[in-house]
């Protein structure tokens, strides 16, 4: 029966969403530790929303059990607290005092194909720990740039997935129906209204890995109706001045993410395979993607993928 005023102290603003406003918070006990803290308005949502709230927390708690293990991957945001009052709901996790990775990396000076394979490969494992979670596969349905955040300012690859809005466990191999996601990075099966399961993921996690060397979504259009034209056509190439001396294995990776058929389109775990992650070291690094950076600062204003939508159709 504890209230969230009695606990923690509201700080700073952070972003606001169609469902709630971020604050940055201290607990009363902790004062020198930083945590985000999520305010929802309760007289706004709807009854769907309320149950979707109660579905994300249910999962971040089923999360964090599992991270307790040291084996484990720890490059999810975590639920502290939650609160339930009768005005609004509060949500406390850990707070990424980093921001998102793609905005970091537009302030970076170098930058290198062994950067975007090492941040790949940590999301690969974190959909990978997500796709296997027991008992019931966990499907996150809007990965996008703005929900994967670094941890800190300073270290530049410890990433966290976040916003959970969207996810759910599937159960005895249902499949989900629910159009929902961010159009740039949606995939082809859900604009058709297909039935789908974690191979969605799949394909935003391919959007990303894209991104996360071009500095540039792979599907981009004037509007709507051309995006999805795009999609679902699985019309992307890698452009020469930017991809001509990027590793074969890097773009063969990223076609197999971005295959229109799910039931051929790579799994977390095929895909950490890829002979891209056998690479040395020291060849990626001689890649040199910085060039790229200033793509990613022209597209940015227009932040397309900032457009999310509650269900697609």
């Amino acid at each position: 029966n504890r209230r969230f005023d009695e606990c923690y102290i509201r700080q700073e603003r952070l972003r606001s969403g169609s469902f709630g406003t971020v604050y940055t918070c201290r607990h009363k006990l902790k004062p020198d530790v930083t945590f985000a803290v999520k305010i929802m308005d309760r007289k706004r949502l709807k009854e769907k929303d309320v149950s979707a709230v109660f579905r994300e927390v249910k999962i971040l708690c089923e999360l964090a059990k599992d991270t307790e293990d040291e084996a484990t991957p720890r490059y999810i945001v975590e639920l502290i607290d939650f609160f339930v009052e009768p005005d609004y709901f509060y949500m406390v996790q850990v707070y990424a005092a980093g921001g998102d990775v793609f905005d970091r990396l537009t302030s970076r000076k170098t930058y290198t194909e062994k950067d975007a394979r090492d941040l790949s490969k940590k999301l690969l494992e974190t959909i990978h720990f997500l796709h296997t979670h027991k008992p019931y596969p966990i499907v996150h349905r809007d990965l996008k740039p703005e929900n994967l955040l670094l941890c800190d300012s300073v270290d530049d690859t410890h990433i966290l997935v976040a916003d959970f809005g969207f996810a759910r466990q599937i159960r005895d191999n249902e499949r989900c129906e629910t159009r929902c996601g961010t159009p740039a990075f949606v995939s082809p099966e859900i604009l058709l209204g297909l039935s789908y399961t974690t191979t969605v993921d799949l394909w935003s996690t391919g959007c990303l890995l894209y991104m996360l060397i071009g500095c540039y979504p792979p599907f981009q259009a004037p509007n709507h109706r051309a995006l999805f034209r795009k999609i679902r056509a699985g019309d992307f190439i890698f452009h020469e001045q930017t991809w001509k001396n990027v590793s074969v294995g890097a773009k063969r990776l990223i076609t197999h993410l971005l295959t229109v058929n799910e039931s051929t389109r790579s799994t977390a775990e095929e895909a950490l395979r890829s002979d891209w992650f056998d690479l040395k070291p020291s060849q990626l690094a001689k890649v040199d993607l910085s060039a790229s950076l200033m793509e990613m600062q022209d597209f940015k204003p227009k932040n397309t993928w900032k457009k999310a939508l509650r269900a697609l159709g």
